[in-house]
Order: structure tokens, then C-alpha cells, then sequence
């Protein structure tokens, strides 16, 4: 599923009034994390790709979006952790219809993530296809 360029401009719009100073993303000010597709076979997930390394949020937090850019044309399951354990806490699906193509905001809802906890995902694609992925960003709320 392709966001359009309007929900997400309405989204980002929602979003900042609703949480003005306390928004942030990760990486900021860097190129996304990059995510490739599993071992080759169809719907194969990747190895774990760790996302925010742990000790780099400091306060609670919970992800309201994820940025998807530079996708190869495919469909894609990404799968969310969180902790030491890796616990599982979320999953999106989406498209891209042509290489390169940047999917853009895709609102999102985590539990709350304590301080300091490491984000990692694995992703998965139709094609099956090892050099097929994308880069990832997340947009995340801190709680004091």
C-alpha cells in the first residue's frame, strides 16, 4: 500500500501539533538504515538490522511513524523489536512500485519503549530477491 503525498503532508501536520517539541527521528541528519531482504526465497526474513542502537534514546519513548525511502520495486513485510529480547511489537506491509521508489511516512503505534532500549527489524519481500530492501527512519515521541 503506497501512502500519498497528502496523507502524509496532513500526518506530519497532525503529528507536530500534537507533539511539537518532543518529536524526533532516527538517524537524524544521516542517511536512513538500510534493510535488505531475506535469505532469497519469497517472504524469507532478513537477519535482524538493528535500527537505533541501544543507550541512544534516553528518555521512554513510543514510534508514531516509520520513513520508508529508496525501495525496489516489490511487495514488503517489515517486522519491529525492541529490547534485549527482541521483543516483537509491530509489523507493516507495503509497495513499491519502482526502483528507488521512496514510500514515504507510514503512521505507526507502538507500546511505550523504555530508555535506552535498542530498535531492530527484519524485512521480507514477495520477490524474494537478497539485494531487494529499502531504508528505514523512524519518528518517535519522547515521554519525560
Amino acid at each position: 500500500m503506497a501512502i500519498q503525498v497528502e496523507t502524509n503532508q496532513f500526518s506530519a501536520q497532525v503529528l507536530a501539533h500534537l507533539h511539537p517539541a518532543s518529536l524526533k527521528c532516527y538517524p537524524t541528519l544521516a542517511s536512513d538504515v538500510a534493510l535488505v531482504c531475506g535469505d532469497g526465497a519469497p517472504w524469507a526474513l532478513s537477519a535482524f538490522t538493528e535500527i537505533v542502537p541501544a543507550s541512544t534514546i534516553a528518555s521512554n519513548f513510543d514510534i508514531i511513524g516509520i520513513v520508508i525511502s529508496g525501495a525496489a520495486q516489490d511487495q514488503y513485510e517489515l517486522v519491529l523489536y525492541y529490547g534485549a529480547s527482541d521483543t516483537e511489537f509491530g509489523r507493516v506491509r507495503f509497495a513499491a512500485g519502482a526502483a528507488g521508489t521512496h514510500v514515504g511516512f507510514i503512521p505507526f503505534e507502538s507500546p511505550m519503549i523504555a530508555a535506552n532500549s535498542k530498535i531492530r527489524a527484519k524485512l521480507a519481500g514477495l520477490a524474494g530477491v537478497d539485494e531487494s530492501g529499502c531504508g528505514i527512519s523512524v519518528v518517535y515521541h519522547i515521554h519525560s
